[in-house]
């Protein structure tokens, strides 16, 4: 049969995409390393001894997922073909609406299950989907992000369970709440009835290796909350929740991502003061990240990564991604519905989960200290004028939140947590000062932007996020 490309392409052609002539390349080596290792031995339907998962950011469609394992055997230089586990990543909130039709339209496919699913023990095909908790929270906010991550795995759950399918959930978790991050134990006892089956995967990134792992009665200890999370979920699986506070929950949803959007996509006040009072620009010129800030070079907040666009707003302490839109969502339900709010926080954990782990972020925030940034490197008077409606919204948040929880003051029914945060912020808020006079001096471009001043500079950047805990 003719090739579908020839056996040296891309070597041979000058015309060819970058990223194109990478991906060939990756591809060959896999194989090349694969028949080193294991010489005339294919790993269709088996996945790689040697290789994890073949991850596809922003998946979208079912052809994503079978175009890389058409790759995998065009690029292959022999017929012992190294398959690996494909698992997409639905990311932003509409692809994770569209996520179970995907997954359902792919389990179709003539000979898919058959042929290049690998099994688990009970002999049943396994088919990986990686849930994107960053940059779903960056499209829609924190509170549509977590719900439409829940039911995203309900109904993939359902539809694998149609196909005598077992679905390996991989939860792309960062360190940060607003990432998906926080108490790992609690995490795991929030997640939907029957979505964890005695097994979990989960992502650790950047600084929470070291803080989780770096030590290793601290690992012993983190590996113990994760076992006893995913046991805890196994054999005292949650009860369903009720038929309305799903309805309230999805209204929660829905009203918080459009305030959440409005905000960040509809009003033009916003990037001018996203970029004045958070050391964002100053990220793309510092060795602090394992990848560029921006997708493309682009002025919007959508080709911005997760990871820069919460961590600049932890830095100047006002963590905007997390809360806002919630606010306005629980103003808005609890006019008719506040008793049934408080009736959830009560009695149902992964409700309860997201508001504690909201509470906790902003106990963390500091409204002075984040006023002292737009005061001082606001450019304008409209863009300070806009800092301090954020500063608002901050407080109506901080209301609600107390007015769901039945509490006096943040944290009221978690005074470990509190004083930890406590103890530590008369030594962050320091920090933050010092960090907007090095910003100061190196926008003005005078003689005090030195070497000196951007290396303080990245001092107060991490002294800064360990103060702030959950910042990976």
């Amino acid at each position: 049969r003719r090739p579908l490309v020839q056996s040296t392409w891309p070597s041979t052609h000058v015309d060819i995409d970058p990223k194109a002539r990478e991906v060939a390349h990756t591809f060959r080596m896999i194989n090349r390393i694969h028949g080193l290792l294991y010489p005339g031995r294919s790993t269709k339907g088996e996945g790689s001894p040697i290789f994890g998962a073949y991850v596809i950011s922003m998946a979208r469609s079912t052809s994503d997922i079978l175009a890389v394992i058409l790759l995998q055997k065009v690029f292959a230089e022999t017929e012992d073909v190294c398959y690996l586990r494909v698992a997409p990543l639905f990311e932003t909130r509409t692809d994770l609406q569209h996520s179970a039709t995907t997954i359902r339209t792919l389990l179709q496919v003539p000979g898919y299950r058959e042929k290049y699913l690998p099994r688990n023990r009970e002999g049943l095909p396994s088919q990986e989907v990686m849930l994107g908790y960053s940059d779903s929270a960056k499209d829609a906010g924190r509170i549509a992000s977590v719900w439409e991550l829940y039911v995203t795995q309900e109904k993939l759950l359902a539809v694998c369970k149609e196909f005598d399918t077992e679905v390996v959930l991989f939860h792309g978790r960062g360190g940060s709440v607003g990432r998906g991050g926080g108490p790992q134990q609690l995490a795991i006892c929030s997640q939907p009835p029957g979505s964890i089956m005695g097994k979990m995967r989960i992502t650790i990134q950047g600084e929470i290796i070291n803080m989780h792992f770096g030590q290793g009665p601290t690992a012993v200890q983190t590996l113990e909350r994760y076992t006893t999370g995913v046991l805890e979920a196994k054999l005292a699986p949650l009860r369903r929740p009720e038929s309305k506070w799903r309805d309230l929950m999805s209204e929660l949803a829905n009203v918080s991502c459009d305030y959440y959007r409005k905000t960040v996509r509809g009003m033009p006040e916003f990037i001018p003061f996203f970029k004045d009072t958070t050391p964002i620009d100053e990220f793309a010129h510092l060795k602090i990240g394992s990848r560029p800030s921006r997708r493309r070079n682009l002025g919007g907040v959508e080709e911005l990564r997760a990871i820069p666009y919460i961590f600049a707003f932890t830095q100047s302490r006002i963590h905007l991604p997390v809360w806002l839109g919630v606010g306005q969502a629980l103003e808005h339900v609890s006019r008719t519905h506040l008793s049934e709010l408080q009736q959830m926080y009560i009695e149902w954990p992964f409700f309860k989960s997201v508001i504690d782990l909201l509470q906790m972020v902003l106990a963390k925030a500091s409204l002075p200290v984040f006023r002292h940034y737009c005061s001082s490197l606001a450019k304008t008077a409209e863009t300070a004028k806009f800092g301090e409606h954020i500063a608002e919204l901050f407080s109506l948040t901080e209301v609600m939140v107390l007015k769901v929880s039945k509490q006096q003051h943040l944290l009221q029914h978690d005074p470990v947590v509190r004083r930890s945060i406590t103890h530590r912020l008369p030594a962050t808020d320091p920090l933050n000062l010092m960090q907007v006079n090095l910003l100061k001096w190196m926008r003005e471009g005078t003689e005090k932007d030195s070497e000196y001043t951007r290396d303080g500079f990245v001092v107060t950047i991490q002294g800064i996020a360990y103060g702030m805990g959950n910042t990976g």
